[in-house]
C-alpha cells in the first residue's frame, strides 16, 4: 500500500528524519503518546504497520487504536497486519507460484492482460527443501548430492526459473545457496525498509515454521500457511488475534562451557513450562547484551519447538555492530539507527527508560545453564550431559511413552556383533548410528560451529576416529559457514572424522537421511537395539531420522562430534574416556574441548566482514565467469546460481587477448540467449578500451538438469541425461512378450545387465524357441534412431555370416516397440526388443588359450572393417555420439567420476592414466584411422563353443557376439585395445594376452606405427573407464554391485601391474608375441 496516499487519517503523523530530512516516516511514537511507550517492541511494529497501511477498508483506524490499547485488548480483538515481504521455501512455495500462473491463464482467457498478475508484496522463494543425502564420506560430496538434487527436481526447477523471468516483485534463490532462514538472515533482511525515501520497519511472513529465526535480528516475522501467504502476496493483510506478549528476562553470565544450543534448550524448557503457545515472546534484561546476533537467531529459530508465534529481540548496539560486519554501509547504518530511535524501536540497555509492560515475565538465569542435550523423543526433555548415561538407562527401564522404551532388565546389556567393511563391531543399547551437524539452528552461529571444528581438530591430532558405520554428515545453512570453517583450517579435520559437507539444505532435519548400511540396520532390528541419532537440529521425535533409530538427541555441534567419537550415548564424559589416542593413552572430552579463549581467537581471525559479503556477492555481484575451460560439475554449479559460464574461443586465452584480470567487462546478453552462442564482450581498464569484441562461448543452458540416477551408459553428451533402469518382474516381462510379440512364455529368467534389463525367454514347452527380451533404459529409449541403427547393424552382421542376434518382429511388424514399464503409477516408457538367443559359453567362463585370443582379435578387426566399409543406414550418423562416456576418446571425462574411488593408490594410478592420455593420445587422434566400433567386446559379450573333443588343448570358435549398445564412431585401434583389456581380466598371464589378440587383429588390419604407440595407454584407459564407471554406478545401483564390479576383482591388479612393469616392457611383450605370428598362425 502507498504510505503517502491521500485521505489517510494518519497522514499528519508523517515527518522527516532529523538527520536525513529527505527520508520520511510515520512518527508513531508521538502518535501513540504514553501508551506507546509501554507497548512491547513487537507490538510497536504491529502498530506502525496498521498506521502506515490504514486505508479505511482493509485496515481501519479502529484497528490501529486497538493495537495501541494492547494492554486491555490483548486476546480480545482481531487486528490486521501487513508484512513488508514474504519468504517462501520450495515445497510450500511452489503451490503459490502455480496459483499465480493459473491466475495469469484465467485473466488471459477472460480477455485481460496476464502480465498484470504479479505479487503485490515483495516475495523471495528459496529452493532448500529438496536436498537429500545420497553421498557422504566421498570427495566432491557436495557436487554429487547437487547433481542428484537437480536431476530429481528437473521440472520444479524449470518452473521456478520460468517464474523468476515472467513475474515481477519475486526472486528465486537457487539450490545450494542455503536454507531459506539463513538466506533471509544474511541477504534478504533490510531491518528498515527504504522505499522511495519512505522508511518503515522490516517484517516478514514465510511458509516455513522457522521463519522466526529473523526475529533475532530485530525483524518481526513468523511462519504461516500457504493460503495466508498467497493472501499477503495478493496485497491482503493477515488477520491475527492481538497476542499476549511474554517477556523473557535473561540475567547472569554465560558459563564458558555453555554453547548457544545449551542456552536454547534451557530457554526452550522454561518457555514450554510457562505455556507460551500462541503468544509473542520478547527478550530483555542484562543477559541479552551478552548474546551475539548469532546466539539470538539460534534462540529465535527454536521458537516453534516451544510453541510461541515468535521470539523477538529488539534492535540494539549488538545488532548494529552485526549489520556493520554484514556489509551495511555507513550511511545506511546511520539512517537505520536514527529511524529506529525516532520511533522507539531501538533498545538501549544503558538508558534509564522504563521497560515495556508484558502479559507475564519469565526469568532465565544464564549463570545456571550447563551443557545439555535434549531427548530422546522431545526437544523439551532436557538432559544434563553429566547425567546422560543414567538418564538413558532410566529411559530403557521406563515404560513406553514420551521418554521410555520398556526394555526388559535381562536384555539391557545385550550386544549384537555385526560385520561391516571387513571388520566386526558390537552394537548395544545407546549406540550412535547417526551423527549430523545440521540445521540453521547452529549454522548461523560461528562459535558453536567453530567449537565443533576445533574439537574435531584436537581429536584427529590425538588419534581418535569415528566408527565407519556411523552415518555422519555436515550440512551448513549456507556457504558462509563453509567459508569460515575452511578459512579457520578446521574443515579438513571434520572431514577426517566423516563430517563431510553434504550440501546446503535441510537434509537430515526434514528426514532426508540416507539409509543406514544394511548390515547395521539388520543388526539393530534383529537385536531390538535402541540405537541413537545425535544431531544439532530442531526435531527429534521417534523415527524422524530412520525407522530403526528410536532415540534421537538434540545437542550442540561439538557434542555431536563428541558422541560420534564415543560411539554411544551411554558414557559419562567426566569419568570415561572417548577412546584411546595414538600414544596409547585414554583421551577424555576435557582433553579436546576448546576453551572460550581459543574460540574467541579463531572467531576474530576467521569471522570477518568478507564472510558476510560472500552470499551477497554470490547473489547479485557476479554475473559471469570467463575461463578457458570448465569441468562439467563446476560449470553446472555456476549455472545453478545464475552465473553464466563463458568460455574463450578456441586458440584464445587471457594471454593472447592481453587480459590481466584487472579489467572491467561489459557483456552483451541477447534476450534469446542460447547454449553455444557467441557473445560480444568489451574489456576496459580505467576507460582504456583493451579489446572491442572478445567473443566467448556459452557452453550450457542456465538450468543444470542432470541425471536422476547419474549413470553414464549412453547419450550424446558428457552430461548424463535422465536415466532410469527398467525394473520389471518376471511376470510383467512375460506379459510384455505376449502383448507386444504375441508369444506365450513357458519359462523366463532374469539376466545380469548394466543399464538395461534383460530376460532369457523360452516360448514353447519343449524349449525349442529361445529369445532375449531386451528392455532399454529410459535415456537410451529416447533415441530410437540409435537403437534402430544398432539393431540393423546386428541384422547386417548376421547376413554377412557373423554370429549376431536378430530381432523377432512385433505384432505390428516392427523390430522394436516403446512400452510402458509396468502398471504402477509414474512408470516410464522403455524401448523393447526380442532378440534371438545365441547359444554358447561366455569367454569369461573358459580358460583362454592363444588360439581363441587370436580369433577374438580377428573378430574385432573383421566386425569393424565390414561395418565401416559396407554397412549403410539413413540414421548411421546417430553413431557420432560426441562425449559418450564409453568411447575411448573420452577417458579425460573420468575426472568427473573419480570421486567414487575415494583416496587411495588406485585413484592415483587412474589420475596418471588420465593425464598421460590427455598429453599423449588426444593430440594424435586425428592421425588414427576412423571406423565404426562395436565398443564392448568384453569376455561376457563374446560366446564360444568348442570345435574339438580335446580337453587338454580345446579349439574354440566364436558362436555369438552380444550387446551392441556401445556402438559408436571411433578408431580401429580402439577396438583392439578394448578387446585386449577385457581378455586380460580372467587370464592367469594377463600381460601376454595382448600379443595374441593383436596378432589376430593385425592379420586383418595391421596397425600404423602411431596406432601401435598409443596401444598401451588405450588399454590402460579402458581399464580406467571400466573400473571408475563401475565404482560410480555401484554407488547408485547397490543391488547390482556384484555384476557391475566384475572387472574390479582382477582389473585393479592388472592395471597396477601394467604400470609397475612399465610401458616399454609391456609393449615389448605384446609386439614380440604378435611378430611371432608372422611365421606361424594358429590353426582355425
Amino acid at each position: 500500500m502507498d504510505p503517502l496516499r491521500t485521505g489517510s487519517p494518519y497522514q499528519p503523523a508523517i515527518e522527516a528524519l532529523e538527520s536525513h530530512p529527505e527520508k520520511k516516516f510515520y512518527n508513531v511514537s508521538r502518535l501513540g503518546g504514553a501508551k506507546y511507550d509501554t507497548l512491547p517492541y513487537s507490538i510497536r511494529v504491529l502498530f506502525e504497520s496498521s498506521v502506515r497501511n490504514c486505508d479505511g477498508f482493509l485496515v481501519k483506524e479502529t484497528d490501529a487504536m486497538n493495537i495501541l490499547d494492547w494492554k486491555t485488548k490483548q486476546n480480545r480483538v482481531e487486528v490486521p497486519f501487513c508484512p513488508a515481504r514474504v519468504v517462501l521455501q520450495d515445497f510450500t512455495g511452489i503451490p503459490a507460484m502455480v496459483d499465480f500462473a493459473a491466475m495469469r491463464e484465467a485473466v488471459r482467457n477472460a480477455g485481460g492482460d496476464p502480465v498484470k498478475v504479479n505479487p503485490a508484496c515483495p516475495t523471495d522463494l528459496t529452493v532448500d527443501h529438496s536436498l537429500q543425502i545420497d553421498f557422504s564420506k566421498w570427495p566432491e560430496t557436495v557436487l554429487k548430492n547437487q547433481e542428484m538434487e537437480f536431476g530429481r527436481n528437473r521440472e520444479r526447477l524449470q518452473f521456478f526459473k520460468w517464474s523468476s523471468k515472467v513475474f515481477e516483485n519475486i526472486s528465486i534463490i537457487p539450490p545450494e545457496t542455503g536454507t531459506a532462514h539463513q538466506v533471509n538472515l544474511e541477504y534478504l533482511s533490510r531491518v528498515v525498509f527504504d522505499v522511495k525515501n519512505f522508511l518503515h520497519p522490516d517484517s516478514v511472513v514465510g511458509t516455513d515454521s522457522h521463519t522466526t529465526m529473523v526475529n533475532g535480528l530485530g525483524i518481526l516475522g513468523w511462519g504461516v500457511g500457504g493460503i495466508e501467504t498467497e493472501a499477503v502476496m495478493l496485497g491482503m493483510p493477515l488477520t491475527l488475534t492481538l497476542p499476549e506478549v511474554v517477556g523473557c528476562e535473561l540475567t547472569g553470565t554465560v558459563s564458558p562451557f555453555a554453547t548457544s544450543i545449551d542456552i536454547v534448550l534451557s530457554v526452550t524448557k522454561h518457555l514450554r513450562q510457562a505455556d507460551v503457545a500462541g503468544k509473542f515472546v520478547e527478550f530483555f534484561g542484562s543477559g541479552v547484551s551478552q548474546l551475539s546476533v548469532a546466539d539470538r537467531t539460534t534462540i529465535a529459530n527454536m521458537c516453534p519447538e516451544y510453541g510461541a508465534i515468535l521470539s523477538f529481540f529488539p534492535v540494539d548496539n549488538v545488532t548494529l555492530k552485526h549489520l556493520k560486519h554484514a556489509g551495511f554501509d555507513k550511511a545506511r547504518l546511520e539512517v537505520t539507527e536514527a529511524y529506529l530511535k525516532a520511533v522507539k524501536l531501538f533498545r538501549n540497555y544503558e538508558s534509564s527508560s522504563r521497560e515495556p509492560e508484558y502479559s507475564q515475565v519469565v526469568q532465565v538465569s544464564l549463570s545456571s545453564i550447563i551443557p545439555y542435550v535434549s531427548g530422546p523423543k522431545r526437544s523439551q526433555d532436557r538432559v544434563a550431559v553429566n547425567n546422560m548415561k543414567s538418564d538413558f538407562q532410566a529411559c530403557l527401564n521406563e515404560k513406553s511413552g514420551v521418554k521410555g522404551f520398556q526394555i526388559a532388565a535381562e536384555k539391557q546389556n545385550d550386544v549384537v556383533p555385526v560385520q561391516y567393511e571387513g571388520n566386526e563391531y558390537k552394537l548395544s543399547h545407546g549406540c550412535v548410528v547417526i551423527a549430523a551437524v545440521i540445521s540453521c539452528t547452529n549454522n548461523c552461529n560461528p562459535s558453536v560451529m567453530l567449537a565443533a571444528g576445533l574439537l574435531a581438530k584436537k581429536a584427529v591430532e590425538a588419534g581418535l576416529v569415528v566408527k565407519p558405520y556411523i552415518r555422519t554428515s555436515l550440512s551448513p545453512g549456507s556457504g558462509m559457514v563453509t567459508h569460515y570453517l575452511s578459512s579457520s583450517g578446521v574443515l579438513p579435520y571434520l572431514s577426517k572424522l566423516g563430517f563431510e559437507v553434504v550440501g546446503y539444505g535441510c537434509s537430515t532435519c526434514v528426514g532426508n537421511t540416507a539409509p543406514l548400511p544394511e548390515a547395521i540396520r539388520n543388526a539393530i532390528k534383529q537385536g531390538d537395539i535402541i540405537a541413537c541419532g545425535v544431531l544439532s537440529g530442531t526435531k527429534n521425535f521417534e523415527g524422524c531420522l530412520c525407522d530403526c533409530v528410536r532415540a534421537n538427541y538434540l545437542a550442540s555441534p561439538p557434542l555431536v562430534v563428541a558422541y560420534a567419537i564415543a560411539g554411544t550415548v551411554q558414557i559419562d564424559f567426566d569419568t570415561e574416556p572417548l577412546g584411546t589416542g595414538s600414544n596409547g593413552k585414554s583421551i577424555y572430552l576435557r582433553d579436546i574441548w576448546p576453551t572460550r579463549q581459543e574460540l574467541h581467537t579463531v572467531e576474530e581471525e576467521c569471522v570477518i566482514s568478507s564472510m558476510f559479503k560472500e552470499l551477497k556477492e554470490k547473489m547479485e555481484g557476479v554475473k559471469a565467469v570467463l575461463a578457458e575451460s570448465y569441468e562439467k560439475v563446476h560449470r553446472s554449479q555456476l549455472i545453478g546460481i545464475g552465473i553464466a559460464p563463458l568460455q574463450f574461443r578456441p586458440g584464445e586465452n587471457p594471454s593472447t587477448l592481453g587480459l590481466t584480470g584487472r579489467e572491467q567487462f561489459s557483456i552483451f546478453f541477447p534476450p534469446d540467449l542460447l547454449p553455444r552462442m557467441t557473445l560480444d564482450i568489451k574489456a576496459r581498464i580505467e576507460d582504456l578500451l583493451i579489446r572491442d569484441s572478445a567473443t566467448l562461448f556459452l557452453r550450457e543452458s542456465f538450468l543444470p538438469i542432470n541425471n536422476s540416477r547419474n549413470t553414464m551408459s549412453s547419450g550424446n553428451d558428457c552430461q548424463p541425461q535422465t536415466l532410469t533402469k527398467p525394473a520389471l518382474g518376471e511376470r510383467e516381462a512375460a506379459e510384455l512378450v505376449d502383448r507386444v510379440f504375441g508369444l506365450k512364455v513357458s519359462w523366463i529368467r532374469s539376466l545380469p545387465s548394466y543399464d538395461d534389463q534383460n530376460f532369457h525367454v523360452r516360448v514353447s514347452a519343449e524349449g525349442a524357441d529361445e529369445y532375449v527380451l531386451k528392455i532399454t533404459n529410459s535415456e537410451d529409449s529416447q533415441e530410437p534412431d540409435l537403437i534402430e541403427v544398432q539393431t540393423q547393424a546386428m541384422m547386417f552382421l548376421s547376413a554377412e555370416g557373423f554370429p549376431s542376434a536378430t530381432p523377432y518382429l512385433t505384432k505390428d511388424g516392427n523390430i522394436m516397440s516403446l512400452e510402458l514399464g509396468g502398471t504402477r503409477p509414474g512408470n516410464k516408457k522403455y524401448m523393447v526388443r526380442l532378440l534371438t538367443y545365441l547359444p554358447g559359453t561366455p569367454v569369461a567362463k573358459i580358460t583362454t588359450n592363444a588360439q581363441i585370443l587370436y580369433e577374438i582379435g580377428r573378430l574385432a578387426a573383421s566386425v569393424d572393417k565390414v561395418l565401416s566399409e559396407k554397412f549403410q543406414h539413413p540414421s548411421v550418423k546417430s553413431l557420432h555420439r560426441g562425449q559418450f562416456i564409453w568411447n575411448l576418446a573420452n577417458v579425460p571425462l573420468l575426472d568427473q567420476y573419480i570421486y567414487a574411488l575415494g583416496q587411495n593408490k588406485y585413484r592415483a594410478v587412474v589420475e596418471q592414466v588420465i593425464e598421460q592420455f590427455k598429453d599423449k593420445v588426444i593430440p594424435k587422434l586425428s592421425n588414427f584411422r576412423a571406423c565404426i566400433n562395436h565398443g564392448d567386446l568384453n569376455d561376457h559379450n563374446i560366446l564360444v563353443d568348442s570345435s574339438s573333443d580335446s580337453l587338454e588343448n580345446p579349439q574354440y570358435r566364436v558362436s555369438g557376439i552380444l550387446d551392441f549398445s556401445d556402438m559408436s564412431y571411433g578408431y580401429y585401434v580402439f577396438e583392439v585395445a578394448i578387446a585386449i583389456m577385457y581378455m586380460m581380466i580372467e587370464s592367469p598371464d594377463p600381460l601376454s594376452v595382448g600379443g595374441h589378440v593383436l596378432a589376430g587383429f593385425e592379420s586383418v588390419l595391421p596397425l600404423t606405427a602411431e596406432e601401435r604407440g598409443a596401444l598401451f595407454l588405450l588399454v590402460s584407459g579402458r581399464f580406467a573407464q571400466s573400473l571408475v564407471i563401475a565404482a560410480h554406478t555401484a554407488l547408485l545401483y547397490p543391488e547390482n554391485k556384484e555384476y557391475l564390479t566384475i572387472t574390479a576383482k582382477t582389473g585393479w591388479k592388472h592395471l597396477m601391474t601394467m604400470f609397475e612393469v612399465g610401458q616399454e616392457a609391456v609393449e615389448k611383450t605384446w609386439f614380440e608375441t604378435a611378430q611371432a605370428y608372422t611365421h606361424h598362425t594358429p590353426a582355425p
